[in-house]
């Protein structure tokens, strides 16, 4: 655990996650900035149901602290890691959809990613996030924005 002895009992709904569970996972290699010390628990969830049988799951008292760690360019952490669970998406929350009116992205979508395939779509308004490094889960958090565009004026 992050520097004490967590005498919790690892609930055992953490054996019927189908994502990976990884206890006293380092986080610094998940980090642009290559710095921070361990999560008690890293979990990368498989999907959706995955995630929210989790979330439904960690509501009881004694439940674990969830910090989400999305692309961590934004991100300095504390070398003494961080209490409970931290979650980080993979790929199965990446997908992006056009519609005729809309965009539906994942929050572990790079921005990036976001832009240039919109840009080839033809959707127009999204430009502003090549400039982004990150995901749209944390742009949306924090209503990033460059180039005079801010996620909160095309959502």
């Amino acid at each position: 655990m992050t520097g004490q002895q967590d005498d919790r009992i690892l609930p055992p709904f953490f054996s019927c996650l189908r994502g990976r569970v990884t206890p006293q996972a380092s986080l610094a290699p998940l980090t642009w900035f290559q710095v921070g010390g361990e999560a008690d628990f890293l979990y990368r969830p498989a999907d959706w149901e995955d995630l929210s049988l989790f979330l439904k799951n960690n509501t009881a008292e004694g439940a674990f602290p969830v910090t989400y760690l999305g692309a961590a360019s934004n991100v300095l952490l504390r070398d003494g890691g961080l209490p409970g669970v931290v979650i980080k998406l993979g790929r199965s929350f990446a997908g992006l959809s056009f519609f005729e009116t809309h965009v539906e992205v994942g929050a572990a979508a790079l921005d990036r990613t976001v832009a240039h395939e919109a840009a080839a779509a033809g959707a127009a308004g999204l430009a502003f996030l090549s400039g982004i490094p990150g995901t749209i889960g944390g742009a949306v958090k924090m209503n990033a924005g460059c180039f005079g565009g801010e996620i909160k004026d095309v959502l």
